[in-house]
């Protein structure tokens, strides 16, 4: 062996071991490993999950291995089925889906040395009932403050407190993707459709489909549910046209604790009360109200279509079908089970992000959100190259920002977020404007078509719709700052879970608030995700854990 090549490999030798020493000392005194195991703060970070892609819309989501509810061990039972909270589809079978591990965290141990926790960031912490456990929570409530949960939200020293546009970025959680979209069957549609397109009939409602125009007028959007395009924009402004507008309708296959209401005037004659299935069905005469809980079961409907004669009854039941399906958005997580004795919570802090691409230079895209209260509406503007957000009715903006260039593609991000009583708007990751705060009475219902997006003389696509939701605090069997404030000690930290109907934290704890001492550090990386792998040597088959390069992630 030459001289050089002998010197050449102690070199690689040496660095081989400083590295190592490095990596020790790096993990000594400045970074520790943890491997999450509950699924507290699912979907953000994984405990022991099965990865599961749904055979109707090829979503993939983790699903727990067990209910994780550690303070009462009995409700624990094996996740045999799972639901898609992509398109709803449910009762998917987990049998043979092998488990998988927790994802693993570096934290850096001195954080807190040099910067103070910050309201919205996980962080790694000590049992208070038991120190000998560490705990991966987010914190909200800071030294001193007085933390409520009201409605979903948070709120310090009685105001809400708000996240910022990365900040939510961080936390959201997907409702669906329409790039995932589940095919169409005879009682199913699409979350996005063309308003103007849409009509009770077909399979859906007992009657003919009209047949589709194969050439559109000029100015109206086409699409499939999840790309739609304008080929020619309208001669004239068609903000108000219906045929120019799309909208998100949260369609459920099946079941829900939401209430539906359609007028009718009278029972029909030939349906006995007592035949009609017990599906919530109610009907009141003084109002002229004919109402149900849930998503009303297609047998339900054919076999009341079926025992009687009278169209106005049998108009009524399909309208009560199809509305009782667009449901509003629920804090329903893939990741636990299935139990129809919780009920769910419904959700109007929600985002839509999209891709737009023009195909001429000028026209604008109205995107309406529903609060519920009232409407909102934020104008992209290419005439102007501005992102504008407006009251309905109003001329002069509440917000004024730039339209940031695309990208080589020619495609702009949009996002649109209601997240936490405020509007925030960015285009290409960028924010347009700051924040605009409103205010939600009590008592105001959740929209079930929370946004719309409209064509003003535009032509081009829009594509990659997906709709999230924030993270929806709970108080069920919750004992801290739900029927009043919690006040917190002068170094003391009121941590959630982001799987807020499992998670065991602060709301339920004997002693809520996390003391300083107790903090054990920062999380920065999820280092070592894996998925479940297989190795196939003539008959023996090998079970794996490979890494999972997706979800390797910065936590910020």
């Amino acid at each position: 062996m030459r001289k050089d090549q002998r010197g050449a490999i102690r070199t690689a030798t040496e660095s081989l071991i400083f590295l190592l020493v490095a990596v020790l000392l790096f993990r000594t005194f400045a970074a520790e490993g943890y491997m999450i195991s509950t699924g507290s703060m699912a979907p953000t970070l994984l405990g022991f999950h099965k990865r599961v892609e749904c055979p109707t819309c090829h979503n993939h989501f983790p699903a727990g291995v067990a209910y994780d509810d550690e303070d009462n061990p009995a409700a624990r039972q094996p996740l045999t089925r799972a639901q898609c909270p992509n398109c709803g589809q449910g009762s998917i079978d987990l049998a043979n889906i092998d488990r998988n591990h927790g994802d693993q965290l570096l934290v850096f141990k001195n954080a807190y040395l040099l910067e103070d926790v910050r309201r919205w960031e996980v962080i790694v912490f000590r049992n208070p009932s038991k120190p000998t456990e560490a705990y991966v929570k987010r914190a909200v409530g800071l030294p001193g403050e007085m933390v409520l949960l009201k409605r979903g939200d948070v709120y310090i020293n009685d105001v809400i407190a708000r996240k910022t546009l990365a900040q939510q970025r961080q936390s959201r959680i997907l409702v669906h993707d329409a790039n995932r979209a589940s095919p169409l069957d005879e009682y199913s549609k699409p979350h996005w459709y063309v308003e103007s397109q849409e009509q009770l009939a077909g399979p859906l409602f007992g009657e003919a489909a009209p047949t589709p125009e194969t050439t559109p007028p000029a100015g109206a959007w086409m699409g499939d549910g999840a790309t739609f395009a304008i080929l020619k924009p309208a001669n004239v402004d068609a903000a108000n046209s219906a045929s120019s507008t799309i909208a998100y309708r949260h369609w459920i296959r099946a079941r829900g604790f939401h209430e539906t209401t359609v007028s009718l005037a009278k029972w029909p004659s030939d349906v006995e009360p007592q035949s009609v299935p017990r599906a919530g069905i109610r009907f009141d005469p003084t109002l002229g109200q004919l109402s149900c809980t849930g998503a009303l079961p297609e047998d339900v409907r054919n076999q009341l279509l079926a025992t009687t004669s009278d169209l106005i009854f049998a108009r009524a039941i399909r309208e009560l079908y199809y509305r009782s399906h667009c449901a509003p958005i629920t804090d329903t997580y893939g990741y636990n089970p299935l139990d129809p004795s919780i009920k769910s919570s419904d959700v109007r802090d929600v985002m839509l992000t999209f891709e737009v691409e023009p195909a001429m230079a000028s026209g604008k895209l109205e995107v309406e959100a529903d609060l519920g209260s009232q409407q909102l509406s934020i104008i992209i503007d290419l005439d102007t190259q501005s992102v504008r957000l407006l009251i309905p009715g109003q001329d002069v903006p509440i917000r004024t920002g730039p339209l940031n260039a695309p990208n080589a593609s020619g495609k702009r991000l949009i996002e649109v977020s209601l997240f936490d009583q405020q509007v925030a708007v960015a285009t290409q990751l960028q924010e347009a404007f700051g924040p605009f705060g409103f205010t939600i009475p009590d008592g105001t219902p959740v929209s079930r078509t929370p946004f719309r997006i409209r064509s003003q003389a535009f032509a081009g696509k829009i594509s990659n719709l997906r709709v999230y939701r924030d993270i929806y605090y709970t108080d069920d069997r919750s004992r801290h700052a739900v029927a009043r404030p919690f006040q917190l000690g002068p170094h003391e930290y009121f941590v959630l879970g982001d799987n807020s109907p499992v998670s065991h934290d602060s709301r339920r704890w004997d002693h809520p608030g996390v003391a300083q001492s107790l903090l054990l550090g920062k999380p920065f990386l999820v280092h070592l995700p894996s998925k479940p792998g297989s190795l196939q040597i003539g008959t023996l088959e090998l079970h794996l854990r490979l890494p999972d390069w997706d979800r390797i992630q910065l936590l910020k």
